[in-house]
């Protein structure tokens, strides 16, 4: 993966690329915030 291609991409890769990566950083970002809030204690001053 990543920069080799033992794995050969998919055919419509341009074309589904960026599609792909903002279902990524949207599943990353939103797995992020649900951690935080059940694992770490607010802080209050």
């Amino acid at each position: 993966m990543g920069r080799s291609r033992k794995h050969p991409i998919r055919p419509d890769w341009e074309e589904v690329k960026e599609q792909v990566m903002r279902t990524a950083v949207y599943h990353k970002f939103k797995f992020m915030l649900i951690y935080e809030a059940c694992c770490c204690p607010l802080v209050t001053n």
